[in-house]
């Protein structure tokens, strides 16, 4: 593959995301030895997808948050007690 099919055929972006098969992430890492600028843009890209989902994320109130931390606790403290009686 040319530099700019690789640039073009959106498989840097979802080399970043997890979601090539094998020989689609073959293609990328082969591309990426052969043209090192890759990744730099790699880099850019996998920011970009980070910029991204914290410009959109969406933070749970104070009521959801406790209730997660109190859950949280909650299954830690079953689980000891659990290695603790056996």
């Amino acid at each position: 593959m040319r530099l700019n099919e690789i640039r073009e055929s959106g498989l840097l972006e979802l080399y970043v995301l997890g979601e090539l098969n094998k020989s689609e992430k073959e293609t990328v890492l082969k591309a990426i030895s052969f043209f090192p600028e890759l990744k730099k843009e790699l880099t850019l890209i996998e920011n970009a997808f980070l910029f991204y989902a914290k410009l959109h994320a969406i933070k749970p109130d104070d009521y959801q948050n406790n209730g997660i931390i109190i859950s949280s606790i909650t299954i830690g403290l079953t689980a000891l007690l659990m290695l603790l009686w056996q």
